[in-house]
């Protein structure tokens, strides 16, 4: 597959691939030229945090901390971890196997986590707690019954049953751990697709048009890359909850970055929408007895939800070169695992905000 300009300019920038280009020695030059100087010190960090390797300059012994990125321009822990060695505070939102960006902009400055906190505390304390109840039990199976729409899926009464029971689960513990995530995929897909570890195969989505034809629309990770990447995501989730993280924007890194992982073989739409619940209830902004239908929003703006799909798979397919057999099996020729590891996910976030926002028309 060829590379078209639109996505080399997407994704050609990422600090990784300039590492890989320039020489160790290149880089050390640099950062001997000017060695307290914030930018050199952050192309240190970077370099040392992204490859692993470690440069032959010394610690710096003095000197005011300067943040990794800059707290104005993007969104940030707010709990940093000092590295002393090259004196950067460090702040982002994961480690080396899965630190996505989300930038700051327009639409997420007018982001207010007190704001619709409030509101949604303002329609607990208005009504009787019996109508409440009801109403969250309305809620939760309009939740599952659009979770399952969006997949074009029709789930028996078991099935429903499981999904609604993991919903109430979702504001009293924490899912994003290996072994959870495991049990929540078999509790709510057909017993014959269940999974007891990530998968092993590599999996893409994609439309049948004619006779051993596809139109791919989606490729998901290597599975030999999966293991980092998820160990990653979970690890990034548990930086952001210790760093005070805005839940919309932990729910929207954590949420989007485990459907684009695709870590099992069926479940993962339903797992990523779960998790929105999860993290924004784990977080304070949905108080206790009230949940965000999501799912209903996304249902009811389809083109919407596959666009904060399609701004991470579309350029994504212009830099991934595969084959398919016969058999529609697929095989990943080049080295993909960065594209995944580092992602800007602001319309993801953005687009995760509007739902949110939209799920006000559907409470009470």
């Amino acid at each position: 597959m060829g590379r078209t300009s639109d996505g080399c300019k997407r994704f050609g920038d990422s600090l990784t691939q300039i590492f890989e280009k320039a020489s160790e020695d290149d880089v050390t030059d640099y950062i001997k030229s000017k060695p307290t100087g914030k930018y050199a010190r952050r192309t240190w960090f970077f370099y040392e945090f992204l490859t692993g390797k470690q440069v032959p300059v010394d610690d710096i012994s003095s000197g005011n901390y300067v943040d990794a990125l800059e707290e104005k321009e993007y969104y940030t822990v707010l709990k940093a971890v000092k590295s002393p060695r090259h004196r950067v505070a460090n702040n982002l939102l994961g480690s080396k196997n899965f630190c996505p960006i989300i930038r700051r902009t327009e639409k997420l400055s007018q982001l207010d986590s007190s704001d619709l906190r409030k509101q949604c505390s303002d329609i607990v304390t208005a009504y009787p707690s019996e109508i409440l109840r009801r109403a969250l039990s309305y809620l939760y199976n309009k939740e599952t019954r659009s979770s399952f729409e969006i997949e074009h899926i029709h789930p028996n009464a078991c099935r429903t049953e499981r999904f609604v029971t993991s919903l109430e689960l979702a504001e009293k513990e924490d899912f994003c751990k290996k072994a959870r995530l495991i049990e929540l995929q078999n509790r709510i897909v057909d017993p014959r697709f269940r999974d007891s570890d990530y998968r092993t195969s590599q999996n893409y989505v994609g439309q049948a048009v004619a006779y051993q034809k596809e139109i791919i629309h989606f490729i998901c990770p290597k599975p030999t890359d999966l293991p980092s990447l998820m160990a990653g995501l979970i690890e990034s989730h548990k930086i952001m909850k210790a760093g005070n993280v805005s839940p919309l924007i932990h729910a929207a890194v954590i949420a989007y970055g485990f459907v684009f992982l695709h870590p099992f073989e069926d479940g993962n739409g339903q797992i990523h929408r779960f998790l929105i619940h999860n993290i924004l209830s784990l977080g304070g902004l949905v108080p206790h007895g009230i949940m965000f239908p999501v799912s209903a929003v996304m249902l009811k703006n389809p083109a919407d939800y596959d666009a904060s799909l399609e701004a991470f798979s579309r350029p994504l397919l212009q830099l991934i070169d595969y084959r398919l057999d016969e058999m529609g099996q697929m095989t990943v020729e080049n080295d993909t695992a960065c594209w995944y590891r580092y992602m800007d996910m602001t319309p993801q976030a953005e687009a995760l905000y509007e739902f949110v926002i939209g799920c006000g028309g559907h409470l009470m």
